[in-house]
Formats: structure tokens, sequence, C-alpha cells
């Protein structure tokens, strides 16, 4: 009884996850229409998901590189607190806006210039980037 009691406990977890999961993926598909538009609107998610960058300490400070350069690299880092930020949406979204830019941009010249990493700090209970 006991083990049929954690079994449903697992199963209705996994439902529950994937009914949350399952509006958040965008995956790349062949012969669908990516445009501007798309990384526009992925961008506004993205920003929004990680607005709120309170933190308590520096160690819930993180960032994730978005934006794909032809010659390797990211255009640019969002930087989030894992205090109120989902890291499982964000990371979605994040990788989504990744895969279609690259999409789009396949062939394309870009800027070649690095674009280090910030370096995070938790000041005034606010995650920043330097």
């Amino acid at each position: 009884m006991k083990r049929r009691k954690s079994r449903l406990i697992v199963y209705a977890s996994l439902l529950v996850l994937g009914y949350y999961l399952t509006p958040i993926w965008h995956p790349i598909v062949f012969g669908a229409s990516y445009t501007q538009e798309s990384l526009s609107q992925l961008s506004k998610e993205i920003k929004a998901l990680s607005a709120d960058k309170s933190c308590d300490e520096t160690a819930q400070c993180r960032f994730m590189g978005y934006g794909i350069r032809s010659c390797g690299g990211y255009d640019d880092y969002v930087i989030y607190s894992t205090k109120n930020a989902s890291y499982i949406l964000l990371q979605h979204k994040v990788e989504t806006y990744n895969n279609i830019d690259a999409y789009l941009s396949a062939g394309q010249s870009s800027i070649c210039s690095v674009v280090l990493p910030p370096t995070l700090q938790c000041t005034d209970n606010v995650c920043v980037g330097q």
C-alpha cells in the first residue's frame, strides 16, 4: 500500500510538472517561420523573468549568456537572482532565444568582439554585474 501511494505521488508530480513546462517549451521546428519579432518577444519574456534581482547574498546572483554571435560567444548576459527567478523557465527561454538567433543569423556576419561574462555582486540587496 505504501509503495503504491509513493508511485501515485511521483506520477502526480510528473503530471503537474509537465503541465507547467509545456507552455514554455519553444522547440525549433523545421519549416516554421521565425522572425526578429519572435526574438523580440522572447527577449521581453527573458527580461520579465529576470526583472526581480533582489538578493540576500552574492551566491544568489547568477547569469546566462544569450544572443549568439556567428564567430562564437554571446551578445549579452542576463543577470538574475536565484531567490526569485525560476531557473528552469529562464533556461528554456534563453536556450530557445539562442536557437532561434543562431537559425536566423546563419550565414550572416556579425561583430566578432568578445563580451566577457559579468562579475556578480549582491549590492544593497540587488544583484548587479560589472
